[in-house]
């Protein structure tokens, strides 16, 4: 089909936010080595995305149509809250959608068991409702077995949702491991950790040395989606050497899937 332009393997809706976007942050094209394309959305920003006001529906849906037009295959977001709207972008059928680390409960629980529990991380847990979850595929038995921790009331990562334009990478990195190593120490049970805040993939490979738990994030997550096949090109010869399928990921890529 016609399309204006081709060749990009993901397309990201952006939340309008001006903080830094350090490797590993889904939002630093320099973590993949393949093309992404970053389509920054009307009237999105802390309030509307993390609120999941329905009010934005209408732009998300003809942003995803863009990038459609523009040869995106998949669909992701720059901000875990989008998870918000998961269910509905994802029933319209544009193309395959992952709005939110959090779509990745269900998988993470498969390779667990069902004797171990999830730590989840998360900007703040209180817009992180039972209704984000059920949008992203996580059933009420599931969610009773994760443990949620957030970073709004550290003093430089609670920063973030200033649009402060700059922060202690550093400090943000010794908060966030600090949080989750208490997280580990009151639940024995926990299998692993998954950081649903797109600003904390920079710090997942500290995280793991720290904890020796196997982390997931929303950057990995996208390294994951781009490896499935072609969205509806069936009948089409696919080269598994080619820069789309089986790309080598860049060393300085800091977020993903540490080695547990």
């Amino acid at each position: 089909m016609g399309k204006y332009i081709d060749g990009y393997d993901v397309g990201v809706l952006v939340m309008k936010s001006w903080v830094p976007k350090p490797p590993g942050h889904i939002s630093c094209a320099g973590n993949y080595a393949f093309p992404i394309y970053y389509y920054p959305v009307e009237n999105t920003n802390n309030e509307t995305v993390h609120g999941g006001s329905r009010e934005i529906i209408p732009q998300l849906l003809s942003s995803a149509k863009e990038l459609r037009n523009f040869g995106c295959r998949s669909l992701v977001t720059s901000c875990g809250y989008f998870g918000h709207f998961q269910r509905v972008i994802a029933d319209e059928g544009i193309m395959p959608t992952y709005l939110s680390a959090v779509c990745m409960v269900p998988f993470i629980f498969r390779l667990m068991g069902k004797k171990k529990t999830l730590i989840l991380v998360c900007y703040n847990k209180e817009k992180l409702t039972g209704g984000l979850f059920e949008s992203c595929g996580v059933s009420k038995e599931m969610m009773e077995r994760i443990n949620v921790y957030d970073v709004i009331g550290e003093p430089e990562l609670g920063k973030i949702i200033t649009d402060c334009g700059s922060y202690d990478i550093e400090k943000g990195k010794k908060e966030v491991v600090s949080i989750t190593q208490r997280a580990v120490s009151e639940h024995g049970d926990a299998g692993a950790i998954l950081l649903e805040c797109t600003d904390l993939p920079p710090y997942a490979a500290a995280i793991q040395a720290a904890t020796n738990l196997p982390v997931f994030d929303a950057t990995s997550m996208v390294k994951f989606v781009q490896t499935l096949p072609e969205n509806g090109n069936e009948n089409e010869d696919i080269d598994y050497n080619s820069s789309r399928h089986g790309s080598k990921i860049p060393e300085k890529s800091l977020g993903g899937v540490h080695t547990f």
